[in-house]
């Protein structure tokens, strides 16, 4: 049975067996996830890990995306 993940406290307790795994949440700024060793997908992910900044002023992002601190900005929904 899936649910949703309300707090960011609830993480901790989450078990599952896909590519990545929560490693940091920083509230407000970036959420880190590294490579699962106990993938159930073969070979996979490519990667070893996978940061995620969070920027909610969409300018500060677009200059981020634009000045190559960023690699990959995700559509606005504001």
């Amino acid at each position: 049975m899936r649910r949703k993940v309300r707090r960011p406290q609830e993480w901790e307790s989450v078990v599952g067996t896909g590519p990545w795994m929560l490693e940091r949440y920083e509230p407000g700024a970036r959420i880190s996830f590294v490579r699962n060793p106990n993938c159930f997908y073969p070979k996979l992910p490519y990667a070893d890990a996978v940061e995620l900044t969070i920027d909610p002023d969409s300018n500060a992002a677009l200059a981020a995306l634009l000045g190559g601190k960023v690699r990959l900005r995700p559509r606005s929904t504001a």
